[in-house]
């Protein structure tokens, strides 16, 4: 898959007891060293938990991927209704491959643009001075 596709994952379960709420996570980890690159949790997203049924089905959908490149084992839990109790996981290993059209540095790709201000005229301008602030 090249990266800034869309990508989508599509998990169903059964619930033995349909009085649970439950909640689903899905986490994104980098195979060559386990580094959890991005997650994702119903619960966080402000869904309310899944309940009064036996089965379900349920489908997570990013717009654009935002990984640049590299294989992602993927992580699925099935959570309490606070998110914080693993009541069934799943591990997918090398789930999927990233691609990119060059060669980029890190993990992801975040929305970004550069705004050039100018301080002084060109011609003064110290050439070598680099100051960085945290806006």
């Amino acid at each position: 898959m090249r990266s800034g596709s869309p990508w989508a994952l599509e998990v169903t379960w059964r619930a033995d007891d349909p009085s649970l709420m439950l909640h689903l996570g899905v986490a994104m980890n980098r195979t060559s060293d386990g580094i959890e690159v991005c997650a994702f949790g119903t619960h966080r997203d402000g869904l309310e938990p899944f309940t009064g049924r036996r089965r379900y089905r349920l489908r997570l959908e990013i717009p654009e991927l935002a990984l640049v490149k590299g294989e992602v084992t993927l992580y699925v839990y099935l959570l309490d209704e606070a998110g914080l109790h693993v009541w069934d996981q799943r591990v997918l290993p090398a789930a999927f491959e990233v691609e990119s059209p060059g060669y980029h540095f890190g993990v992801c790709t975040m929305p970004h643009r550069w705004r050039i201000e100018h301080d002084e005229a060109p011609e003064t301008a110290a050439a070598t001075a680099m100051e960085m602030m945290p806006v």
